[in-house]
């Protein structure tokens, strides 16, 4: 049988104050969009219904989705996760996708991602991510059913998913549907400027264009292995040399760029002023293209950490992309503040070039987005001072110019 959609649209909609399943979202009732979308790629739709279920039925009988009745809507979500449920396995499903009815505008590109991740892994959760913040949908795999069918409803859906977070295929999509949402007021307000396309997506905002990307250069050494992420040290005097060499190779790239963005960390500094000068634009640094934040490890010997924090040392080791430093981001959360900082630089400048200098993490965060491939956080590449260049083709990133 095909994987077939729940459809959750049972809710009250409180905190919006109006009821979400028929609020206009680019054109139609954002159920109607939404049924649209999973029909249109030949999924079977499961719509749950509650709160208000006699307006909804004439809608779903009109887009050809089965309605699911909730009775008990009003005891919170888990209740219509687990009808809906209830209807996939009853059907046979050999898994089920999972979205709330008030997200209507997530692509068809990224539902076919998703399904893709669930036939190579049918036995593993799968969720729809842009710049690895988690949206939907969800796939759940039937071997879940019978967890979710008993499960008391503590924690709603968490109570089950939460063990197996780290295992989740993160399925990247460069779609910001897919955690566009209408739980509030200010929330359909951004959906809709995103649907009108006054808010750009970063995908449009990337192509035909080129990422120039320079790791900043070596720094002074410390007597041994420490923690550096936001631990601001100065570059050495081979940093300042390897600063000078990438000035020389960018300006052989002939970059179509307004300005130099920089990290506000020292070594990024020093690396950038360099490149600007022989470039002739302005420097501009950003918050947002710091290193990865490592809390209360930053600075601290590896020996140490590994002491002091033995368990949530092993637990960072096992799932990095995942786990925390105490106090620190994830490498999902990097990933999720450089796609806001490219966002906005690219929608607030034209040009045909992007110039960076930052760090490590910043410039495998980029590839991610570019390729929608998991990073290696252990990959020494780019090393200190190289430069990367990317095509901002999604799926397609081309690097060249290294050393």
């Amino acid at each position: 049988m095909t994987i077939p959609v729940i459809l959750l649209a049972a809710g009250l909609s409180s905190r919006m104050g109006a009821f979400k399943p028929l609020l206009e979202a680019g054109g139609a009732p954002a159920l109607a969009r939404s049924i649209r979308l999973f029909r249109g790629l030949g999924l079977p739709v499961l719509t749950v219904t509650g709160h208000r279920a006699a307006e909804l039925s004439p809608l779903l009988t009109a887009e050809g989705a089965e309605e699911v009745y909730n009775p008990d809507y009003e005891t919170g979500m888990f209740g219509s996760i687990r009808a809906g449920v209830r209807r996939a396995a009853a059907l046979g499903a050999p898994g089920a996708l999972l979205s709330p009815a008030d997200c209507p505008l997530i692509g068809a590109g990224s539902v076919s991602r998703l399904l893709e991740a669930a036939a190579r892994e049918p036995e593993r959760f799968a969720v729809a991510c842009f710049a690895g913040k988690k949206g939907h949908p969800l796939y759940i795999p039937a071997r879940f059913f019978g967890a979710i069918l008993a499960h008391d409803g503590t924690n709603g859906l968490k109570g089950v998913t939460l063990p197996y977070e780290p295992e989740f295929q993160r399925v990247e999509t460069l779609d910001e549907g897919v955690l566009a949402d209408m739980d509030t007021p200010e929330s359909y307000r951004e959906l809709l400027s995103l649907a009108a396309g006054e808010t750009p997506r970063l995908r449009e905002l990337l192509q035909g264009r080129r990422l120039i990307l320079t790791r900043h250069g070596a720094t002074k050494p410390h007597g041994e292995k420490v923690f550096i992420g936001r631990y601001d040290v100065p570059l050495s005097a081979q940093g300042r040399e390897e600063a000078r060499l990438a000035a020389a190779r960018i300006v052989a790239l002939s970059p179509g760029a307004a300005a130099v963005w920089t990290s506000p960390l020292a070594r990024a500094v020093e690396t950038a002023r360099p490149i600007a000068d022989a470039l002739a634009l302005p420097l501009q640094a950003d918050e947002r293209l710091a290193e990865l934040s490592l809390g209360d490890w930053e600075a601290l010997p590896i020996r140490e950490v590994r002491a002091r924090w033995p368990e949530a040392y092993a637990r960072r080791g096992a799932h990095i992309l995942y786990e925390r430093a105490p106090g620190g981001e994830s490498f999902y959360e990097l990933r999720f503040r450089v796609a806001a900082f490219l966002r906005d630089a690219l929608a607030g400048d034209p040009s045909p070039d992007l110039v960076l200098v930052t760090h490590k993490g910043v410039i495998h965060a980029v590839e991610a987005l570019l390729t929608g491939e998991e990073e290696n956080p252990l990959d020494p590449k780019p090393h200190k001072g190289e430069t990367v260049v990317l095509a901002g083709e999604p799926k397609s990133a081309m690097k060249y110019a290294a050393s």
